[in-house]
C-alpha cells in the first residue's frame, strides 16, 4: 500500500513511507517559549512537517488517525480469491488544530 499525505498547509503531497512525532521548543524575542507538536517525515537527507498542532495528545491523534487508514488499507488490498495483495493507493489530509 501507498500513502501519501497532503501537508497541513496544503503546500506538499508527499508518498510517506515513515511518518513520525516530533517535539520542538524555541523562544521569541519577548523571551516564551513556544511549544512546536509536530507529524514529520523524511524525503531523502530531508525533514519535511506534515502538520503541527498545539498538543502533544492532538498530534497523536493525528498519527493514531493515519495508523488507522493503514490498517484499514491493508485489510482492503487483500484479495481472497488470489490469495494475494495488491496496491492500494490513498491520500490522506493532515487536519488543522
Amino acid at each position: 500500500m501507498e500513502l501519501w499525505i497532503r501537508s497541513q498547509d496544503k503546500m506538499k503531497l508527499v508518498k510517506v513511507d515513515y511518518t513520525e512525532y516530533n517535539y520542538s521548543r524555541t523562544t521569541n524575542i519577548n523571551s516564551a517559549n513556544i511549544d512546536y507538536h509536530k507529524i514529520i517525515t523524511f524525503y531523502g537527507d530531508n525533514c519535511i512537517t506534515l502538520g503541527t498542532y498545539k498538543t502533544k495528545e492532538r498530534a497523536l491523534e493525528v498519527l493514531d488517525e493515519i495508523q488507522s487508514l493503514i490498517e484499514t488499507n491493508f485489510e482492503c488490498c487483500y484479495n481472497k480469491k488470489v490469495d494475494a495483495y495488491f496496491d492500494c493507493n490513498d491520500v490522506y489530509e493532515m487536519p488543522e488544530e
